[in-house]
């Protein structure tokens, strides 16, 4: 590992401190640095971030707890739209220190931990260890969530990371025997189940940071319209499209979806007839059954037989594009030459932009919560705060997305708690589980 590495990774904690993302000392920034690399493919936000942060007094060597099914996050479980089959579910746990060795002291306190709290036969009585409620609560989760897709074929990864400023060539052999250890006393407590063990020193760090979004992409098509506007509809093939959303790892790029009012709905009824046309190779074309797919960009260019997009949103036919991806990541080659037609809206103008958003995603039955965001309350927020160089988070990672500081963010729960302790006179009511605000008012 190079030197300046971890002269890199000092400076970028240097300088969140300073920014107060989050609040707290290297240690707490170097943490919160780490959850950003490690989950990067996930597109968190801060809030989510946070929901899985669980250091502090009695955390079992876990400094990091991250449930995924199926991709998504598991915050709330009462909320959450489980599947009804061939559920992936990921685990993360993460403990990061802001050394400059990995260390197995580290390792000794985790394989403890995790020789209780995944022995799911234990109740909550009978852990020998002291852990916070915080711990307990992501046990909990994860038991509910267990519990939930028995009856699913469904697979577990547990993937254990320890991030630190060290340099992953230099590990002692004892370090990797207790990784092992974790790695095999996990397993032995499920049937089904992949377990990872996996280093984040400095240069690990650095390469996730550096690895950027892509908000520019080139789409290859069969054929297209174009009206009298700035606008296209394209037929492209199936197996085209999926490429074009997908990064260079095959992960899905979900930082093209923060714009849609709803995330991925499941084993529904209405996916699973999507998943039933892609693996019938009788059925017709793909485009003849499905309403396909509204993408807004700011500038398009036709190249060929390609369309080059730039600053990306996919603000309708998020279900369609998640089954679609799901489909060919498992290495099914079914229906990779059908076609799937694709509207393409060009704008700049941000009202009429989010006047889009909500007509195409307003013809199907939508919790109307979901639409708020683009409400006029919600803009007039925005515009004000932003006045004062604040940043309403209204629109999932828009301002992280285009580079705003952290710091400044405010998020709609904040300002919903506020008006409720301050507008309402209701300061307790307020006060239960609100969510932190980013940064200082």
């Amino acid at each position: 590992m190079a030197k300046n590495d971890t002269i890199l990774i000092d400076g970028i904690i240097t300088q969140k401190v300073a920014d107060g993302v989050p609040t707290g000392d290297k240690g707490d920034a170097f943490e919160y640095f780490s959850f950003e690399q490690v989950l990067k493919n996930y597109d968190l936000s801060q809030e989510e971030i946070e929901s899985g942060w669980v250091d502090g007094r009695h955390d079992g060597g876990i400094d990091g707890f991250f449930l995924f099914v199926n991709g998504h996050l598991v915050s709330d479980i009462s909320s959450f739209h489980w599947p009804k089959a061939h559920a992936r579910v990921d685990v993360f746990v993460i403990s990061c220190k802001h050394h400059d060795t990995f260390k197995e002291s580290t390792l000794n306190t985790l394989l403890a931990t995790a020789q209780e709290l995944f022995d799911l036969s234990r109740d909550k009585t009978e852990l020998r260890g002291a852990y916070s409620k915080d711990i307990l609560d992501k046990r909990i989760n994860f038991i509910h969530n267990y519990k939930k897709l028995a009856i699913t074929s469904h697979v577990i990864n547990f993937n254990f990371i320890y991030s630190s400023r060290g340099d992953t060539a230099e590990i002692g052999e004892s370090v990797y025997a207790r990784s092992q250890q974790i790695r095999d006393a996990t397993s032995g407590f499920f049937s089904n189940v992949n377990v990872t063990f996996s280093f984040f020193g400095s240069k690990k760090l650095i390469d996730l940071h550096r690895k950027s979004k892509q908000f520019t992409l080139e789409l290859p098509f069969q054929d297209y319209l174009t009206g009298t506007g700035e606008g296209y509809i394209a037929v492209v093939k199936l197996r085209d499209y999926y490429r074009f959303v997908c990064d260079d790892e095959s992960n899905l790029r979900r930082y093209l979806f923060d714009s849609n009012i709803r995330d991925y709905l499941g084993e529904n009824k209405v996916n699973e007839d999507i998943t039933a046309s892609l693996e019938d190779e009788l059925v017709p074309d793909f485009w003849w059954l499905n309403n396909g797919i509204t993408i807004l960009a700011t500038k398009a260019i036709i190249n060929g037989k390609n369309i080059i997009l730039q600053d990306i949103q996919v603000v309708n036919g998020l279900q369609t594009t998640e089954t679609i991806y799901r489909h060919f990541k498992t290495g099914s080659h079914k229906s990779q030459d059908t076609t799937l037609s694709i509207k393409i809206i060009v704008s700049k103008d941000d009202s009429l932009r989010d006047k889009i958003i909500r007509a195409t995603n307003n013809q199907t039955v939508v919790e109307q919560s979901a639409l708020h965001a683009t409400d006029k309350i919600q803009i007039d927020i925005e515009q004000i705060l932003e006045k004062y160089e604040f940043y309403y988070e209204r629109r999932k990672n828009y301002y992280r997305n285009i580079g705003r500081p952290p710091a400044r963010f405010v998020t709609p729960l904040f300002v919903a708690a506020g008006y409720v302790a301050i507008g309402m006179k209701n300061p307790v009511a307020a006060a239960v589980d609100r969510p932190p605000l980013t940064g200082p008012l």
